[in-house]
């Protein structure tokens, strides 16, 4: 038996396949590596941190197991702050936004213009389906997921073409939030 998250589980599954274990989603990493410990579970085996490891007094087995034909894994960690970051001229900054869309066809479209119309580039979007409306009816008596959209793009938020995209954004969404403007890593 393995476990770890989810993604983790999905970013080593070519490992995975060839053990003849049970894959157990935990809901985090270092939470598998914890319930070996405490409940004395000596035929399971977790996929965590080294630092996991050490914390629960476990043996690391195999190191560097995700999957090389998909890339490096990179996971992004922030700092978050209750005031925002001041700007600095001839810094690069990136700012992530969440916003949802109203029903119909061509929004998505009409929010990523709002940043294409301005040159700004975006370097992410995910959409999730919302918690707590996650169906639509449509006009056409249909159903559809209502997502919420999230969004980076390069750009301070309190730059004037950044402004201006965030006011149009706001303009055409029913909700929409500022995560938050940061310098931008050398990744």
């Amino acid at each position: 038996r393995v476990l770890t998250h989810p993604m983790a589980l999905a970013q080593c599954s070519t490992f995975l396949k060839g053990l003849d274990a049970v894959r157990e989603a935990v809901y985090d990493t270092a939470y598998g590596a914890k319930l070996i410990k405490s409940e004395n579970l000596s035929d399971t085996a977790a996929i965590a941190s080294a630092e996991a490891a050490q914390t629960y007094g476990l043996k690391v087995l195999e190191r560097d197991i995700h999957d090389k034909t998909r890339g490096e894994n990179i996971t992004r960690y922030i700092i978050l702050a209750r005031d925002p970051a001041e700007y600095v001229p001839n810094c690069a900054y990136r700012t992530s936004l969440v916003f949802t869309l109203e029903e119909g066809s061509g929004q998505l479209f009409k929010a990523l213009s709002v940043f294409a119309l301005r040159e700004i580039s975006i370097t992410k979007i995910e959409s999730r389906p919302l918690r707590a409306n996650p169906l639509l009816s449509t006009d056409e008596g249909t159903k559809q997921f209502n997502y919420v959209f999230y969004l980076d793009f390069l750009g301070h938020s309190s730059e004037l073409k950044s402004k201006q995209a965030i006011r149009h954004l706001q303009e055409i969404t029913p909700f929409f939030k500022i995560l938050g403007s940061y310098p931008t890593s050398a990744v």
